[in-house]
């Protein structure tokens, strides 16, 4: 008999599974997802009810930074694989376009509604299903410039 997992987690299999469904992606043949380097991004394999389960609401977990650009445009040289016109997979910096990043989102059916980012941020195997905690943007300027500092930017949390 398997031991169940307890309660508030899922099995690491059942789940990547469940979100990735049968889209090549997931490498059942005994090697693992881990040599995958493809991102997903948009129409999300779960619904939401399946989402909320995989990943029930708590303080506990680590707290991931994604850093969301408009175009690629944005994104720097070093990041850019310029031959794929895309971002690079696994870079530290958690790079995202935005519209990638929003089209992943699902909107739990909970009591207080959770937003879920379902699918594989940056071609990172293990960073497939997580919650938004907030969104923070960075805008070039400053609410008082002076002549020492120049042009700085000024961050702001626009949603919570």
């Amino acid at each position: 008999d398997e031991e169940a997992p307890p309660p508030g987690y899922a099995r690491y299999e059942d789940s990547l599974e469940d979100l990735l469904g049968d889209n090549g992606m997931y490498d059942d043949r005994g090697s693992g997802f881990g040599m995958c380097l493809q991102s997903k991004y948009g129409t999300p394999e779960l619904n939401a009810k399946r989402a909320a389960e995989l990943l029930p609401p708590g303080e506990e977990g680590m707290v991931w930074h994604a850093r969301l650009v408009k175009t690629l445009r944005d994104v720097p040289k070093k990041d850019l694989d310029e031959v794929n016109q895309c971002i690079k997979p696994r870079r530290a910096s958690l790079m995202v376009l935005a519209d990638d990043f929003f089209s992943s989102l699902i909107k739990t059916d909970e009591k207080q509604p959770r937003w879920l980012f379902s699918g594989v941020l940056n071609g990172w195997p293990s960073l497939v299903l997580l919650e938004v905690q907030s969104i923070t943007v960075s805008i070039k300027g400053t609410i008082m410039p002076s002549m020492k500092r120049g042009i700085a930017p000024v961050t702001r949390r626009t949603w919570s």
